[in-house]
């Protein structure tokens, strides 16, 4: 509104002017009888054209001055000012009232608004609401920080420019701040410590900036600075909630995590203290009865046989918890051992099988196996391979309901960057599957799907559990060969039967021909 009025006055004001003018020249040309008319007029214009400019330039700025001075309140706008970002908390809607009041009451062309960080021996002033401009570095010995955090007033860029001041300042510095392109620099300090710049550009009129507006400034700058301060506290207080809250997540998880390792390993102690008391209570009920049977002196073939058998089965059942065990314990302590040379996959695949065919038979389930006999040769350790696979298939067996089927295949794949060639042999079952939150855990030591009280000492009942060691030792052995072991499975459903597919990738055997040539 002011300005519309300011418009129209000024406007109003230079028609005067020409008007006054023109009828001036006009009498004097009527009244003068020793010059001519025509040199009059022209005259006249000559002297209009270059007098009318600046006395239209004095008359806008007069205007203005008297009635924007007379309209301005400057308590009143600061305190207004002060009520409207006393709650803000954030600085994007902070600038917006800051240059709202800046445009209203001086017509200025633009207004930035520079927060500082402290960058150790500098000061880095940021224009956050353009991230993309670069950010100023001052020194904190700069003159001209120095003298605003000393004066707490603004600066003019004349005084900067021509002030015996600043007649010492390097040009490097002048320079810096000229780049702000701004008329008045005005410091944002919050008890001596720096948040800010407010870089004023230039009035539209071309008029320079009077003391009460210099004070003014200031002051909206004070205010500024308080507002500016708890932003920053708010942002900061933020960014804690939000660490706190991540943080808290995180433990939340490491907590739960913790939990299911603790039951994991409470339910490791309870299987593997259920499978070391089975057998050993078999060994120690077989010779019972041979004892018994000796002091009766009533001992059939038959029936030695049989404990025999029994005394066997339960020893080397034994045998294979401790071994699982000293294997866990080998893998974690790093001394775990192969002992590689050339060997077909088809051979440790038939090895591995051959000890699951009465389990096979026993549970109705059939083995294909497929596609392995054009594979080359693998650098393996043909014993520790075969533990692999052994597990993968007991793994396969105990998935899978009776009745249906087991599929292993293999494949090469070379690898077109380095120019490798690797054998993949994949065991799919056709049983439960593995639910998605499961698919990376099961390799994790203790690690089983379900519940430990569903657990059977069983080696290849549906849906058996054991120690929950297998699959991590089977892991280690493969990483030993440099290969990599992972799991496949649309989810986990008893009813649909969605399957999994177990993946070994090995590195194939490179003859001493293709090794010669690669050197």
């Amino acid at each position: 509104m002011r300005r519309s009025l300011s418009l129209l006055i000024e406007t109003l004001a230079v028609y005067l002017l020409f008007t006054l003018a023109l009828g001036f020249f006009l009498l004097l040309a009527l009244n003068s009888t020793s010059v001519p008319i025509s040199y009059l007029l022209f005259g006249g214009g000559v002297l209009f054209s270059l007098l009318i400019y600046p006395l239209v330039g004095k008359t806008r700025k007069f205007i203005r001055n008297r009635l924007w001075k007379a309209k301005r309140n400057y308590t009143s706008l600061l305190s207004n000012y002060s009520r409207t970002i006393a709650s803000l908390s954030d600085l994007e809607t902070l600038f917006s009232h800051l240059s709202d009041l800046l445009h209203q009451t001086f017509d200025i062309q633009d207004i930035w608004l520079l927060t500082a960080t402290d960058k150790g021996e500098h000061f880095e002033f940021q224009n956050n609401l353009n991230p993309l401009s670069s950010p100023l570095l001052i020194s904190k010995h700069s003159q001209v920080l120095l003298y605003l955090q000393e004066n707490k007033t603004p600066l003019l860029q004349y005084v900067l420019d021509f002030g015996e001041t600043f007649a010492d300042i390097s040009e490097e510095e002048k320079n810096a701040i000229r780049s702000l392109k701004g008329d008045v620099l005005v410091p944002i300090l919050f008890q001596d410590e720096w948040l800010g710049l407010l870089i004023i550009g230039s009035k539209t009129s071309g008029d320079r900036f009077f003391e009460e507006e210099i004070l003014f400034l200031q002051a909206i700058a004070d205010q500024t600075a308080v507002a500016l301060k708890n932003t920053i506290l708010y942002e900061d207080l933020l960014k804690r909630n939000r660490e706190n809250e991540r943080l808290n997540i995180e433990l939340t998880m490491a907590n739960k995590e913790l939990a299911r390792l603790d039951k994991a390993k409470t339910d490791f102690i309870n299987i593997a203290s259920h499978e070391l008391r089975t057998p050993l209570t078999q060994i120690l009920g077989f010779n019972d009865f041979l004892g018994e049977m000796l002091q009766s002196g009533n001992l059939p073939q038959s029936s030695l046989e049989r404990m025999v058998a029994g005394i066997k089965k339960a020893a080397k059942r034994l045998e294979e918890i401790v071994s699982i065990m000293l294997d866990i314990s080998k893998l974690e302590t790093q001394i775990f051992e192969i002992h590689p040379s050339p060997v077909k996959p088809a051979t440790i695949i038939r090895a591995a099988a051959e000890k699951w065919r009465p389990a096979l038979d026993e549970r109705h389930l059939t083995l294909h196996i497929t596609d392995l006999n054009d594979l080359p040769m693998v650098q393996a350790d043909s014993q520790r391979m075969v533990q692999v696979f052994s597990e993968l298939i007991q793994n396969a067996i105990k998935s899978t309901p009776d009745h249906r089927d087991i599929f292993i295949t293999g494949k090469t794949i070379e690898d077109t960057g380095s120019g490798k060639i690797f054998v993949q042999i994949t065991v799919s079952d056709t049983g439960i599957g593995i639910s998605p939150e499961d698919i990376e855990k099961i390799f994790e030591k203790f690690y089983r799907i379900g519940d430990v009280l569903l657990h059977s000492t069983g080696d290849t009942k549906f849906k058996g559990a054991g120690p929950g060691l297998g699959l991590t030792i089977a892991r280690g052995i493969v990483e030993a060969h440099q290969g990599r072991i992972w799991a496949e499975s649309p989810g986990r459903d008893e009813k649909s039967l969605p399957g999994s597919k177990f993946h070994v990738l090995l590195p194939a055997f490179q003859t001493a021909e293709v090794n010669a040539e690669e050197k």
